[in-house]
């Protein structure tokens, strides 16, 4: 902003070339701005009331000269070019900071607050081209004049499930008597499993290109966790085998990649630290299931008679307005309260010590 990249190059009377370029920066400046605001659970630092910047257009003058670049016109969204990302990307960060305003400031957020922003994410979502799309995207356009697609694609998908889960996840494991909150833990699920998908798809690629384009919110300490969180906390259900199954796979492709950083083995850990609490309480499970099946004798139903009148049912009593409902974490345990306070961060990811002990409190009511 000290050299005015939050004005626009057309006030500043540049020619186009610099422009479009300068747009694209402020865009990926913008961008990071606001995810690690929602990463660390900082205020961002751009204002949008002090910046005159204009939106990227979908075109590429990089390699044109200064006069052919002041006569291209945009490309329309059916042919993509290398700017193409930061056009969608910017509008999603915008997103990014309302989360970040609206549900982590000063304030707790009413779970409606909630609500209509995972309905603006799913608006953004729902008008990707097809070949952005996250649902079966169109890949016809992928090919040698495009190799940036598949990874422009990879960043876009991210991004989306990095702000949904971060969005939800404070309600992952929120009580609820009329159970209100299983929306944010479907969507933490939906979001985690499939941006899981996509972190071991890129293992199919060659080592040289996952350098070249390994940068991104795909890299963020997010998706893998939440997927170990729901196998602890209802570790026998089919959900849980399925997603056991996939962390075990994550962990394997991580581990036997050479050039995993710390931090990328320090995930590793705290995750098979889930696997193995996960497992542990199935297993207890198990156990105390055989030794009742083998203590109590096996007698036939008796039969039962319902011939007395049924009462009508009651009418429910009035259920406080959402605002007034004060919080109340899941467990009344230490650490508990970590994943369900909006103002909580997760631990340093090499804080092993911490980690485990928040495991094995999720666990608790299970074992």
């Amino acid at each position: 902003m000290a050299q005015g990249m939050h004005v626009d190059g057309e006030r500043w009377n540049l020619p186009r070339k610099a422009t479009e370029t300068r747009r694209r920066l402020w865009s990926h400046l913008y961008t990071l701005d606001r995810m690690i605001s929602l990463a660390l659970g900082r205020p961002y630092a751009i204002a949008d009331q002090h910046c005159l910047t204009k939106p990227v257009t979908n075109i590429w003058v990089d390699e044109m000269n200064s006069d052919e670049a002041a006569m291209a016109q945009p490309r329309p969204l059916s042919d993509p070019t290398p700017s193409i990302m930061s056009m969608f990307n910017q509008s999603l960060a915008q997103i990014i900071g309302r989360i970040q305003e609206k549900c982590f400031g000063l304030d707790p957020p009413v779970y409606d607050t909630v609500l209509n922003l995972d309905q603006e994410l799913l608006k953004w979502k729902d008008e990707l081209p097809p070949y952005f799309s996250l649902q079966n995207p169109d890949l016809s356009l992928d090919n040698e004049t495009r190799p940036f697609l598949k990874w422009h694609r990879l960043y876009l998908h991210t991004n989306y499930h990095f702000a949904r889960i971060t969005l939800h996840r404070p309600y992952l494991l929120r009580n609820s008597i009329v159970n209100r909150f299983q929306y944010s833990r479907k969507a933490c699920m939906e979001s985690a499993t499939i941006d899981l998908q996509s972190r071991l798809s890129i293992y199919n690629v060659e080592l040289v290109e996952r350098f070249r384009w390994g940068l991104g919110s795909h890299q963020l300490f997010n998706s893998a966790l939440v997927l170990g969180i729901i196998g602890v906390r209802s570790p026998n259900t089919q959900e849980s085998y399925g997603i056991i199954e996939d962390l075990e796979a994550y962990c394997e492709k991580q581990t036997s990649d050479l050039w995993m950083n710390e931090f990328g083995l320090a995930e590793v850990k705290v995750v098979q630290m889930c696997i193995t609490r996960a497992k542990q309480l199935r297993s207890n499970t198990h156990d105390i299931s055989s030794q009742l099946s083998s203590q109590l004798p096996m007698q036939p139903p008796a039969a039962v008679d319902y011939q007395f009148q049924i009462p009508e049912p009651r009418q429910p009593m009035p259920f406080p307005p959402e605002a007034s409902i004060p919080f109340q974490p899941y467990f009344e345990m230490p650490n508990a309260n970590i994943w369900a306070d909006p103002f909580s961060s997760f631990p340093q990811v090499g804080d092993f010590d911490m980690w485990q002990e928040m495991i094995n409190t999720i666990g608790m009511d299970n074992s």
